[in-house]
């Protein structure tokens, strides 16, 4: 998986779904204030996250995509995280990002919809204790 250097970040894509991906350097670091990746949690594997929720629909219905990495949740972010969140994306010549989110921190904006988590558990995209966490705000 080849990235093409871009100023803000490393540029992937497109998804099978034709969607761009940025991993951006201000959640690798680059800003303080923002949440940050995990530094084993390398850009392709950041960009595998978004493209595996694209390939199979976790969106919620407000276009957000939610994904994790491995069924039982491999730790994504700098303080512990284990969900991303990929902010719906209205432009298509703007390229998608996302960042790490925490629902045990309380922010609505980092609470996927149950309806969602219980969709990823069928599929098998999140294994029933990860997904029972989620909703419980635990993870």
């Amino acid at each position: 998986m080849s990235a093409e250097t871009h100023p803000d970040g490393l540029l992937f894509g497109p998804t099978k779904n034709g969607k761009r991906y940025l991993a951006t350097f201000a959640h690798r670091g680059g800003n303080p204030k923002k949440s940050r990746w995990a530094d084993d949690v390398a850009p392709p594997t950041e960009f595998a996250i978004f493209e595996s929720a694209d390939d199979n629909g976790q969106s919620d219905t407000e276009g957000h995509y939610w994904g994790v990495w491995g069924s039982d949740g491999a730790v994504l972010g700098a303080r512990g995280e284990r969900l991303a969140k990929f902010p719906r994306n209205g432009v298509p010549a703007i390229p998608w990002h996302g960042y790490p989110v925490a629902p045990a921190s309380g922010r609505s904006s980092e609470i996927p919809p149950d309806t969602l988590i219980e969709a990823m558990i069928e599929s098998g995209a999140l294994s029933r204790t990860l997904g029972r966490k989620l909703q419980r705000r635990k993870a």
